[in-house]
């Protein structure tokens, strides 16, 4: 695994990647207010939303529509740095190795500043809290990549569940914990020794995961399940499932900034699931002006705003978090809205 400087296909692809990335930036000034990214898995695309006034205020070009695939993304512990996991559209029919890698997008400048090679077929990712490393799941090779994000190399190649998805890390830096979709284990890594300590089942298709604020509760969607599993990150064991709906296909989770409130984007539903995390039970149900297929949800750092990434009407849904009533849809966000993260 290689940084910017040793990306594959040479300085010439790199000045091609800088270019198609500078070409939408529009050479923008330095933000001073929140904004929310948003990944076009087919639009080959990332959103830039003003997430005061919401609206979309830039577009940082990846790649070809229909043919580099951004999904999951990622902030650095600073806010500074985005990193988008993209993969190739062919679903590894005939993959095109040049669409597979992760970028590091400069938050400010909004411009790439380094491309990962980070395994294959990378979907989501996480940073961990000293920003020194990037784990990625590697959804068609059943394993999970850990790259130095200061070299650009690749440290360790650790075994996961089949197709992995969800991958989360802990306050302290010390457990990651990553989703498979197939096998519906979620395999816990020790990330000092990086090696596998435990695998255990949940529900049908589990899909994303989140650590609460205080690192003691993982959070993990299934989507066939129907359901969210609470799991104690001390002794890495199911306690709790939270059933949300066997045909709401749950996927995005996010939490409140004080971990009290989940927050659980049903795909077949068009809704928000908001779970109280202490009580463990669903507590509200937002349905109406939710955007067709939600795939990804974020909250503002404030914890006042939640966004979803809808897949399927291409817009993003804006929920205000108190009166859990939808204050805006931002439309033409791009081709299947996957994932949404905000920096403060």
């Amino acid at each position: 695994m290689r940084g910017t400087h040793g990306a594959r296909g040479g300085g010439a692809w790199l000045v091609l990647l800088f270019l198609l990335w500078g070409s939408t930036a529009g050479g923008a000034p330095r933000a001073t207010h929140p904004r929310a990214f948003v990944s076009n898995e087919f639009g080959g695309d990332v959103a830039v939303i003003d997430a005061q006034r919401d609206r979309i205020e830039g577009r940082l070009r990846i790649g070809p529509p229909g043919v580099a695939r951004p999904r999951g993304m990622a902030l650095s512990p600073d806010g500074r740095t985005l990193f988008v996991a993209v993969t190739d559209a062919t679903y590894g029919r005939a993959r095109d190795r040049r669409w597979e890698f992760i970028a590091a997008v400069d938050v400010e400048g909004e411009r790439m500043t380094a491309r990962y090679e980070c395994g294959t077929d990378p979907e989501r990712l996480a940073v961990t809290p000293d920003g020194r490393r990037l784990y990625c799941s590697n959804e068609d090779a059943a394993r999970v990549s850990a790259i130095d994000i200061a070299t650009g190399r690749e440290v360790a190649s650790i075994p996961t569940g089949i197709e992995p998805e969800g991958v989360a890390v802990s306050p302290d830096g010390r457990w990651v914990y990553v989703t498979g979709e197939t096998s519906n284990t979620v395999t816990v890594i020790d990330a000092r020794a990086e090696r596998v300590v435990k695998t255990f089942l949940v529900d049908g298709r589990p899909r994303y995961a989140v650590f609460s604020p205080d690192g003691r509760r993982v959070y993990v969607s299934a989507e066939i399940g129907g359901t969210l599993s609470i799991i104690d990150a001390v002794t890495r064991s199911l306690v709790r499932t939270v059933l949300l709906g066997t045909t709401a296909k749950p996927v995005g989770v996010a939490l409140s900034p004080t971990g009290r409130r989940a927050y659980v984007v049903g795909g077949r539903c068009n809704c928000l699931f908001v779970v109280d995390t202490e009580a463990a039970r669903v507590v509200a149900t937002v349905t109406e002006r939710v955007g067709r297929r939600p795939w990804g949800v974020a909250v503002t750092p404030d914890g006042k705003k939640i966004y979803t990434a809808n897949g399927r009407s291409d817009d993003v849904t804006v929920i205000d978090a108190s009166s859990l009533r939808v204050v805006r849809t931002i439309d033409h966000v791009g081709r299947g809205p996957h994932s949404v993260v905000i920096a403060p």
